[in-house]
C-alpha cells in the first residue's frame, strides 16, 4: 500500500495501539507497515494522543524553528560522554536520547560547543 492510500484515522489507531504497549515490532509485521513508516507516524501523532496515555511532555527537546538544541541534554548530565570510535575518521557521542556523528579531528569543538571540558 502507498503511504497515501492509509487514511489519517488508521494511522491514529495504530500509534494508539504502540502508546499502549504493543512492541513496535508485532504491530508493523502484523499490519504489513515498514517499522520505520510506523516511528514516523508515532513521531507524527503521538504528540496529539500524549493527553489520552496521560504522557507528560516534559523531557521533550526545546525546538527552535528549523532545529532541536541538543546542547539541553548534555547541561542536565553531570557525567562527561565517552566518544566511541566508528572507524579510524568517525566519532560518536551520546549525549541524552541523541547520538552525534562527527569527524574525529572535532572532538574538542563538539565537546566545547556541548560544555564539557576535555581535560
Amino acid at each position: 500500500m502507498n503511504r497515501n492510500e492509509y487514511l489519517e484515522s488508521y494511522k491514529i489507531q495504530v500509534v494508539r495501539r504502540v502508546m499502549s504497549g504493543e512492541p513496535h515490532n508485532k504491530v508493523a509485521k502484523e499490519l504489513g507497515i515498514a517499522k520505520s513508516t510506523l516511528w514516523g507516524w508515532k513521531c507524527k501523532y503521538a504528540p496529539m494522543l500524549a493527553k489520552e496515555f496521560d504522557i507528560k511532555e516534559e523531557n521533550k527537546p526545546e525546538q527552535f524553528e528549523d532545529f532541536v538544541d541538543i546542547t539541553l541534554a548534555s547541561k542536565e548530565t553531570k557525567e562527561k560522554p565517552a566518544p566511541r570510535y566508528i572507524n579510524p575518521t568517525t566519532v560518536t557521542l551520546e549525549v541524552g536520547d541523541y547520538t552525534i556523528a562527527f569527524d574525529v579531528t572535532n572532538l574538542n569543538k563538539v565537546l566545547e560547543m556541548l560544555g564539557y571540558d576535555r581535560s
